[in-house]
């Protein structure tokens, strides 16, 4: 069938004068009566009868006119087209879906530039240039709006029943309300299931990072179906380790060790700074946890007239020591909370410089679209020590972990 249609066309053309403008014009045409033949033949299916036929009919519906004629848009240009009507209105096209104006395969790219940060007026502009197809912005808020539906079930999607490790972190964007811009927090939740695949649990807005907002999502996590979290790694907000005691517990906290020596680091001047941060690392980067504690001992001696100093260190060693509780395999995933910021700085490549948001519908759909995106990477791999990972945690948490394991 190629070989014919190769043939046809080639009647048509002339070597040394036809350009390649000609053979894609002639394509084009192509691809329009294609379309136009394939949207008629469907509605005579849907009519079971032909056109002009005086055979008795199986349906009391019947044709209704020529049709009206509308303009598609598609990755390869706009072509117009007539769709058949019938008196009951009962025809719903595949080839060219009902009130739909936009062919799925140009609404897939729209949605792909979206969530790649590109704004309605960017979309536009790249579609004109690369496809050579002008579409205006009512049209390509229309391909990313069923992108909301999308967002509420996602948002309330059932999760796993544990997470071994659960990162929580905030960052921070405009949203236009009320007439004026305003800053809102991204809330962000990450897990680490049981076969150490990575996973966005939700995202929420709020005014500002509270624990208070933070237990409020711990909650939620519960009536989507999380019944245990082994750690919960956090930054410092102020009041975390005691509302998590209220929602899970049993749960460990982990406060990242990136963020205590940052909050610690103005205690000394700038020149002290990074004999400062050598001596911190001494603590929580020791092989034993003697080492360790020699380690805060002579700390202690060192910065003994700085009070401020050492009041922070007191208010976090826990953390630090704790660590010394488990293998250098857990400590690496739970020390610092680089797998969640390394989230929300690809999540600020969409947000940051495009001004305001209009809503936060619209942020969230860029959001979800992001991650979405994030998510295919994940789910092609895991951790390549995963298996050695998960037989240590079976040892500290026996028949909490050992529960959700297929055997």
């Amino acid at each position: 069938m190629e070989e014919k249609i190769l043939e046809m066309l080639m009647e048509q053309t002339e070597a040394g004068k036809t350009t390649y403008s000609d053979v894609n014009k002639m394509l084009e045409d192509l691809r329009k009566k294609m379309i136009q033949k394939l949207l008629d033949k469907e509605f005579e299916e849907h009519m079971k009868y032909k056109k002009g036929s005086h055979e008795e009919k199986e349906t009391t519906n019947r044709r209704n006119g020529k049709g009206s004629t509308k303009t598609v848009k598609t990755n390869d240009g706009e072509y117009e087209i007539t769709v058949p009507r019938d008196r009951e209105g009962s025809f719903e096209p595949i080839i060219v879906p009902k009130r739909k104006t936009i062919i799925a395969e140009l609404s897939e790219q729209i949605t792909l530039l979206y969530a790649k940060g590109n704004s309605i007026r960017d979309i536009k502009d790249i579609l004109v240039g690369i496809y050579g197809t002008k579409i205006n912005e009512e049209f390509i808020s229309e391909a990313t709006s069923m992108v909301n539906e999308e967002v509420k079930v996602w948002k309330e999607r059932l999760l796993k029943e544990i997470y071994p490790i659960i990162y929580m972190d905030c960052l921070y964007t405009s949203v236009r309300e009320n007439g004026r811009s305003e800053k809102k927090a991204v809330y962000v939740a990450l897990g680490i299931d049981i076969t150490g695949k990575k996973d966005v649990l939700g995202f929420w807005e709020g005014n500002s990072e509270s624990s208070s907002f933070w237990y409020g999502i711990l909650e939620e996590l519960k009536l989507r179906g999380v019944k245990d979290i082994l750690f919960l790694c956090t930054d410092g907000v102020s009041g975390f380790k005691e509302i998590l005691e209220q929602a899970y517990p049993k749960t460990i906290h982990q406060r990242c060790i990136v963020h205590i020596t940052r909050n610690m680091t103005p205690c000394v001047p700038k020149k002290q700074m990074q004999e400062l941060c050598d001596n911190l690392k001494a603590i929580y980067k020791s092989e034993t946890i003697e080492e360790a504690k020699e380690a805060e001992k002579s700390f202690r001696e060192r910065y003994k007239e700085n009070k401020l100093l050492i009041k922070k260190l007191d208010a976090n060693i826990e953390s630090m020591l704790n660590l010394y509780n488990y293998s250098n395999n857990i400590r690496k995933l739970i020390y610092t909370t680089n797998a969640i910021e390394s989230v929300n700085s690809c999540l600020r490549k969409v947000t940051n410089g495009k001004g305001s948001f209009v809503s936060v519908e619209a942020l969230e759909k860029v959001l979800y679209l992001r991650i979405k995106d994030l998510s295919k990477k994940w789910n092609r791999s895991t951790r390549a020590n995963w298996g050695l990972i998960l037989n240590e945690l079976l040892e500290l948490f026996g028949e909490r972990i050992e529960k959700y394991i297929e055997i």
